[in-house]
């Protein structure tokens, strides 16, 4: 998968609390916010957000990840 596609999914539900605000701020479904955030969970074999029927919360290591991923991003943005 995308892994810029990923953070920038992170980041936008990270912003808007939600993966449906999140897809619609990136143009696509929230299924695929979904995938792209449960294959970056996935990948760093950690936890980034607790989820419940409407929202997601950051999780601690979703919080230590945060600058880091807004860093990558911004980088690669620059």
């Amino acid at each position: 998968m995308d892994t810029l596609g990923n953070l920038r999914a992170f980041l936008a539900t990270v912003k808007l609390g939600n993966f449906s605000e999140a897809a619609r701020e990136l143009s696509v479904v929230p299924s695929v916010v979904a995938k792209r955030i449960n294959h970056l969970e996935w990948t760093l074999g950690v936890t980034l957000f607790q989820r419940s029927t409407r929202k997601v919360t950051l999780t601690e290591a979703g919080h230590r990840f945060l600058p880091k991923a807004s860093a990558l991003l911004a980088q690669f943005d620059g």
